[in-house]
């Protein structure tokens, strides 16, 4: 693969992961601590990233790098919208999100004894 091919098709995967959170391009740059030029040129492709840079960009979104490189989210497989919606619940938000997971486990174990 072409580099600036894979330099395009990794800077849409970072854009497209920043607009999920809900960050501009302004808000994401402060809070990696780069230009909003430098994020702007990474995000078309135009320039590649330190390793630094990358490491700091999963923790900030929350991906893993196989994600960046490859687009693989094996290692990580929540995708980056439910773990921001997660992240936006307030502490009571997520006592009532556990219970409900428990209650549908619960739900869950039922149905497959009923159907065994």
């Amino acid at each position: 693969m072409e580099n600036n091919n894979l330099k395009q098709i990794i800077g849409q995967r970072i854009r497209e992961c920043r607009l999920k959170a809900g960050y501009t391009q302004a808000q994401f740059a402060e809070l990696m601590d780069i230009s909003i030029n430098f994020l702007s040129e990474i995000e078309t492709g135009k320039k590649g990233m330190s390793q630094e840079t990358i490491y700091k960009l999963c923790q900030k979104l929350q991906l893993s790098a196989d994600y960046i490189l490859f687009g693989s989210r094996t290692p990580d497989p929540l995708p980056c919208d439910l773990i921001q919606l997660v992240n936006s619940l307030t502490s009571e938000d997520l006592h009532s999100l556990m219970d409900y997971i428990l209650a549908l486990q619960k739900v869950r174990r039922i149905q497959g004894r009923e159907e065994a």
